[in-house]
């Protein structure tokens, strides 16, 4: 397992790279899409050549809000030549294997790399890393721009907002400490559109996002008596109620249920060839899911944390959420 790397060795490494490859987690969140757009901000006002990949396609409602073009989308990460670069960043991204949807990629051999993430469960598989335990990886860059002495413009302080405030559930998680509050002043003050992009979180939903929800809705499962709820979104249910995108919905819709420990959400999608889609949250702040999604090679935080589980492991629903349950009896 590797170390953290104080922020200015980070620093140097970029520096002294003639050409970087900034790469973003294949899990789509405004955390991940505004860290790269900000550390690609950053890396120009230092002159530092580089390019921006993702492995699959950007949402379209994210692109109403930012100018996302200077990233490749449905970059093939594990055919890409990655010869042109002396230096791969992962941004927001707990493990490595995360960067592929069917989660085996591999950092190609030789190539140096830095990890900046602020998952717990991060496994410190960069050649340098910065992990810490913060509120987003937006949190982290500002920090580090700070040290650096960066230019937070207003451009570079729509994107951090967009990290804090999506990653902090808009304020209401556990993660919401004073200093990150304290971020987020300053970066509006900067210029960051702090009350803009609430109301385009929260008073600008797709059909589609209203239509996913009504699904996760309707599909809702209570099992009382082992203390979690669960609901099914498939890839037919999207077929049947003409939904194009399924936007960044998922266990979120259905974690403020009372009377249960934890939630979690089984899907199928087309970007996901191989398996089960799972994401889970903890309604009772104190329960690790974490840990659940762990055993299936997931990640995430405490309260909020994802995994795959192969066809091979669960041929149906039923046997998902078995699955799911013998971990959490294993792990709380």
């Amino acid at each position: 397992m590797g170390k953290n790397n104080s922020p200015q060795e980070i620093l140097e490494t970029l520096k002294s790279s003639s050409s970087i490859l900034l790469i973003m987690d294949s899990r789509f969140d405004y955390d991940a899409l505004g860290s790269i757009l900000a550390l690609s901000d950053a890396l120009e006002q230092l002159h530092i050549s580089h390019k921006c990949v993702y492995g699959h396609e950007i949402p379209s409602k994210p692109k109403e809000y930012f100018n996302t073009s200077r990233v490749e989308e449905s970059v093939d990460l594990k055919t890409l030549d990655y010869s042109p670069y002396d230096l791969i960043v992962f941004l927001d991204s707990g493990t490595l294997e995360h960067h592929t949807k069917a989660c085996d990629y591999e950092a190609p051999q030789g190539k140096r790399t830095l990890n900046i993430d602020h998952h717990l469960g991060n496994t410190l598989y960069g050649t340098l890393n910065y992990v810490q335990d913060r509120a987003s990886t937006g949190s982290l860059l500002y920090d580090l721009f700070i040290l650096w002495g960066i230019n937070i413009d207003s451009k570079i302080a729509d994107y951090l907002l967009a990290c804090l405030i999506s990653d902090t559930g808009i304020f209401q998680l556990r993660n919401v400490k004073p200093v990150e509050l304290r971020a987020v002043a300053d970066i509006t003050e900067r210029g960051g559109r702090y009350s803009d992009f609430i109301e385009f979180l929260l008073f600008n939903e797709t059909y589609d996002e209203m239509a996913v929800k009504g699904v996760i809705y309707s599909n809702l499962t209570l099992e009382p008596t082992r203390g979690f709820a669960y609901s099914v979104f498939l890839k037919e249910d999207m077929e049947k109620k003409g939904i194009k995108e399924r936007g960044t919905v998922s266990a979120d819709t259905i974690k403020h249920l009372r009377d249960v420990d934890f939630v979690f959400t089984i899907e199928t999608d087309v970007a996901y060839p191989e398996g089960w889609r799972i994401s889970l949250r903890s309604h009772n702040m104190s329960y690790d899911v974490l840990k659940v999604a762990q055993a299936f090679g997931g990640g995430g935080h405490k309260v909020a944390a994802g995994c795959v589980i192969s066809f091979s492991q669960a041929k149906t629903v039923k046997d998902v959420v078995e699955k799911i349950w013998e971990s959490a009896q294993k792990t709380n």
